[in-house]
């Protein structure tokens, strides 16, 4: 994959001009006035003269991301991509020595791009005079980055008295070749140069050797834009720049005082496979573009495209795309099908989509998808249960162990028919996880699939059985968990009951799984452990509320409650008569005091009786019991057991009365 995504990056700029002199130009007026562009769409044409014009153009083709088609599912994987300014900070660029002012116009356009670069890029700047100041890097993670980088760009002052661009450009690609080493993933890098003079410093280095250390040097999908700004024309310049147009070189002529702003159109997914066409001589592909630019594109804007497959020419049948004419945007469905094609033999085919911009002055970059699709019998893969298992793949319910790793797994099959088998081409697999699930699950660990490690890998007509294996470790969370398991091969159809098609992966077909895990059952210990909390706790509990509702602190509490679980007596008892008897008499804390004869107190009366503690919770009472005589009367009347209350004064008699009180001591209340 890689080496044909080399092949379309060495002939993106192949034929650009040629493409740019034949587009239709006249949607471009208001648009190029307002960019204070000069030159006229009429005045383009394939002379000599128009053929300036149109490397001037170049100023707008910038490749911000030079992409690989992935060994991953559906989708091309970005390759990170990198930036180096080299910016001539020689005196001239703020018009001295006769030259103009470009400096302003330079930091400009290079902050502008810079505020597009999406996360993950690294920018690199190496300010030059007679030779590089200081190198620079910045590493764009967030928004934050982007206006570090740019306040770094405002801050440079040109006052350097020569021009060193050949030794600047060797120890950049020296310096981004140590870069890579730390780096695991392939990394694009994109050189901007900008300078107003010829190199006047170099000996080691003339403009073709340098330019030939650059084609040897650089990452195979590197590039190096090389603009000069207000120099005269040079024709042999021209040529020898001419000489490495394919090999990621590019110069730019700019006149004195003009430096366009960057303007172009990415093509995100540079390989498209459209699969096996055999059967229904149509298939349909999602390509996706992003505009880099901080200005907006015409409304009227679009993109034609036109097919190029010359192997089908010969066998008397053509490819045709739809649509061919549409604006760009992030999501473009592209269907390819075959006419003529009952006379097609059997193989596979490769070819090309070349991307025609509707305007000069915005570029595509990349301008060619590259392209291929079979026609032969069907490749099949059929996935599908065994043991008498279902899809989607269930496990039910899975209880956790507190103490070890508890597993549960299902079993499917997957069968290769005979062409599949023949192709040697193996059946792609990922497995996915909902991101909302309880936690993260570690692929290739907590849930496995087969001889797949990790999250993804790939099986040929060998793997004829896979086990999905869920293995819950002690606390887990608990839950519901849900995911997916994708199924792909570039020219492989997967087929099977159960399987569906997944939007964010239109070549594939996903197999839910699903799992719910419940709590570990509760161990001897822990059921004691819970009952001695309920003890402890539920007293604790109910003996606080109380203290909130009667609006009492622990202590009084504590009384309050244990007068009622254990009762005594409150208040006093005082005699009134006889004379001689009067006093009070303290019964607090007592559990009874009799009256009367045989008591504690007045032991001489004939009658008597008993108080007690009242166990009656609510009104403020003593109980009076053990009554022995019919002659005990409160307020005039015979008594045998009942509460007496507050001040009641009770009657031994005739000459006997006593008075009960309760000195304000706290009693319980109910209504």
């Amino acid at each position: 994959m890689c080496c044909l995504t080399m092949i379309v990056i060495r002939h993106i700029m192949k034929r650009l001009r040629y493409h740019l002199s034949t587009i239709a130009l006249a949607n471009s007026a208001h648009y190029r006035s307002s960019l204070g562009l000069t030159p006229t769409l009429t005045e383009i044409s394939l002379s000599k003269k128009s053929k300036e014009a149109m490397m001037r153009l170049s100023t707008f083709a910038v490749l911000l991301s030079l992409l690989l088609p992935s060994t991953t599912l559906a989708q091309s994987k970005v390759t990170r991509v990198d930036y180096v300014f080299l910016v001539d900070v020689s005196a001239s660029m703020v018009g001295q020595a006769g030259h103009t002012d470009i400096f302003p116009a330079v930091k400009r356009t290079i902050q502008e791009f810079v505020s597009q670069i999406p996360p993950g890029s690294q920018v690199f700047f190496y300010p030059f005079a007679e030779k590089i100041r200081e190198v620079r890097r910045f590493e764009i993670r967030q928004p934050e980055d982007a206006v570090a980088a740019n306040s770094y760009t405002d801050a440079l002052i040109a006052d350097g008295q020569a021009t060193a661009v050949f030794n600047s450009i060797e120890q950049a690609l020296e310096d981004i070749k140590q870069n890579r080493k730390q780096y695991p993933e392939e990394r694009t890098v994109v050189f901007f140069v900008y300078t107003d003079g010829d190199d006047n410093v170099s000996k080691k280095w003339n403009l073709a050797g340098i330019l030939e250390h650059f084609k040897l040097e650089r990452g195979k999908n590197d590039w190096i834009f090389f603009t000069e700004l207000g120099l005269p024309p040079n024709d042999e310049k021209d040529k020898l720049f001419d000489v490495y147009k394919d090999d990621g070189i590019i110069h730019i002529g700019e006149k004195a005082g003009k430096l366009h702003p960057i303007i172009y159109v990415e093509t995100v997914i540079p390989y498209l496979n459209f699969g096996n066409l055999k059967q229904t001589t149509k298939s349909t592909r999602i390509e996706k573009f992003i505009v880099r630019s901080k200005v907006s594109l015409p409304a009227n804007y679009s993109i034609t495209i036109e097919p190029e497959f010359e192997d089908l020419k010969s066998q008397g049948a053509y490819a045709q795309l739809a649509p061919i004419v549409f604006p760009p945007s992030e999501n473009v469905n592209l269907e390819l099908s075959l006419v003529n094609s009952e006379g097609m033999k059997n193989g596979g085919y490769t070819g090309r989509l070349n991307l025609l911009s509707g305007d000069p002055f915005i570029k595509i970059v990349p301008s060619k998808i590259e392209v291929s699709f079979l026609f032969e019998p069907e490749r099949i893969v059929e996935v599908f249960p065994t043991n008498g298992e279902s899809f989607p793949p269930n496990f039910g319910d899975l209880k956790l162990d507190r103490d070890q790793v508890v597993e549960s797994s299902k079993s499917f099959g997957v069968r290769f028919n005979a062409q599949a088998v023949r192709s040697g081409e193996r059946l792609k697999i990922r497995i996915l996880e909902d991101p909302a699930n309880p936690q993260h699950l570690e692929m290739g660990t907590d849930l496995s699939l087969g001889q797949i490690k990790g999250d993804e890998g790939s099986i040929g007509p060998e793997g004829r059985q896979l086990d999905l294996v869920f293995k819950a470790k002690p606390g887990f969370s608990t839950g519901e968990y849900h995911g997916k398991i994708l199924f792909e091969g570039e020219n492989l159809r997967v087929e099977g009951s159960g399987l569906h098609d997944v939007k964010e992966y239109p070549n594939a077909k996903g197999l839910d799984w699903s799992i719910y895990l419940k709590s570990a059952p509760w161990t001897w210990w822990m059921w004691i452990l819970a009952f001695i909390c309920i003890l402890l706790v539920v007293p604790l509990l109910v003996f606080a509320l109380y203290c909130l509702k009667e609006g009492v602190g622990p202590s009084e509490g504590i009384e309050t409650l244990s007068s009622l679980w254990f009762p005594v007596l409150e208040g006093e008892l005082e005699v009134i008569e006889p004379e001689a008897k009067q006093g009070v008499h303290n019964l607090k804390g007592r559990k009874l005091a009799r009256v009367g004869q045989g008591g504690e107190i007045l032991p001489e009366v004939d009658a008597s009786f008993r108080i007690e503690p009242d166990k009656y919770l609510g009104k403020r009472a003593f109980k009076i019991t053990a009554i022995d005589d019919s002659m005990v009367k409160v307020d005039g009347s015979p008594i045998f057991a009942e509460h007496i209350f507050d001040s009641q004064v009770i009657e031994l008699g005739k000459a006997v009365r006593v008075k009960i009180r309760y000195n304000n001591a706290r009693l319980p209340k109910i209504d």
